[in-house]
């Protein structure tokens, strides 16, 4: 028998279920593989499973019984190397669980993830905090749309595609989307003053340049010392692209304050990344001793929670880590009132995702045209001086 429990590279078991994956000759003469998950969580039942499947594949009758299970198990194993693999399985789950692993994938349309899409929406969220679970509000509209709608619509896509299963992707996937609210969050002066000052003073550089910048929180976590250019008098970054295609570069020009900011930095410790942090407490961490007073690159749970914590102090609600970003483009629109500049400094590919930021301009425009009025002079202008006039008319008929 060839029943299995898939295993990741760790070690540990991937799946609770075990997995069937065998080589059959179908009625037509050729040969084909078949693999997938049983939905058992014993051996013995397993292989009553398979032994079904194998009998079906022979006669020809398996070869379009792929389960929402089984093709979830698939989508995700050719996928292992994407970096948001992680994201991906946890979606996957949530698809599986609210469809049923076991719908044959071919029965699945629009009105089964519209369903499952509402039943997410009911949910909440449960985070973990020192005392236990806790709850922490309903699921949001882009977290459902992202783990059911688009998750549905990329694994039926490649289904049919890639797999030749007859499913149907002819379904309207923009009307089944909810409502996301937008928001982009904005710091006044006081407020990012008391922002920046409520972080630890060795974090608060990298602080600086991400509101200096606008890059994303993934840029400057443990930046390479390579990736510093003092010629071009800049910095590359790696941007992510569509799903497939290779990273991009993205040159950040310095100015005056970032490079100041860099120098400072890669003088004081001599590790191949550029921003660091001191060690409050000794501790181990993943099996590497840290010594209290030595420095570490700075990486994304470190600055997580020290921009929670910095938020909660200067008494900022509903601020984001990536609402800095929305701060500088905001920031750097005012001053240059050049959309194609801002779009270059934000490295987006097309124009139309910084013209979310549009509105700066809208609202600069406006109150320049309150800042001047019609001609005195206008026959359609009000005179100025007109309580004056009627005053003296009444004072002459009295």
């Amino acid at each position: 028998m060839s029943v299995y429990r898939p295993k990741r590279r760790d070690g540990s078991y991937r799946s609770e279920f075990w997995h069937f994956d065998f080589v059959i000759k179908t009625p037509d003469g050729a040969s084909r593989r078949f693999h997938g998950s049983t939905g058992q969580r014993t051996r013995a039942k397993a292989e009553r499973v398979e032994t079904a499947k194998r009998e079906l594949a022979a006669t020809g009758r398996l070869q379009h019984a792929m389960t929402l299970a089984e093709a979830a198990f698939r989508y995700e194993e050719e996928l292992e190397h994407q970096p948001s693999i992680d994201d991906t399985r946890t979606s996957l789950g949530h698809l599986c669980r609210l469809i049923g692993g076991e719908t044959p994938l071919v029965t699945i349309d629009g009105q089964m993830i519209a369903n499952a899409a509402r039943k997410r929406a009911a949910e909440r969220v449960t985070i973990k905090t020192r005392t236990g679970l806790k709850e922490h509000g309903l699921v949001s509209a882009a977290t459902v749309n992202r783990q059911i709608v688009q998750c549905a619509r990329r694994l039926l896509i490649r289904a049919k595609q890639a797999w030749k299963v007859p499913v149907d992707t002819d379904i309207d996937w923009k009307s089944m989307l909810l409502p996301e609210r937008q928001r982009m969050r904005v710091l006044n002066d006081s407020e990012r003053a008391a922002y920046l000052e409520a972080f630890r003073e060795d974090l608060r550089p990298i602080m600086r340049v991400y509101l200096l910048s606008g890059v994303r929180r993934s840029a400057l976590c443990k930046l390479p010392r390579s990736a510093v250019d003092w010629e071009k008098d800049g910095f590359t970054i790696m941007l992510k692209r569509k799903r497939g295609e290779e990273p991009r570069a993205h040159f950040i020009t310095f100015t005056p304050e970032i490079r100041a900011i860099f120098k400072a930095e890669m003088l004081k410790h001599a590790l191949p990344e550029v921003f660091t942090y001191v060690v409050q407490q000794t501790r181990t961490v993943g099996g590497e001793k840290r010594v209290k007073g030595s420095r570490q690159p700075i990486g994304y749970d470190t600055l997580r929670k020290a921009h929670e914590a910095a938020r909660l102090k200067a008494g900022i609600p509903e601020f984001r880590f990536h609402d800095n970003r929305h701060d500088t483009a905001t920031r750097a629109l005012r001053a240059t009132k050049n959309l194609k500049l801002v779009q270059r400094m934000l490295g987006h590919s097309d124009i139309s995702s910084t013209a979310r930021y549009a509105h700066v301009l809208d609202d600069d425009l406006r109150e320049g045209m309150a800042s001047f009025g019609l001609s005195r002079n206008s026959p359609e202008a009000p005179d100025s001086r007109l309580p004056e006039i009627t005053r003296k008319s009444q004072e002459n008929e009295g």
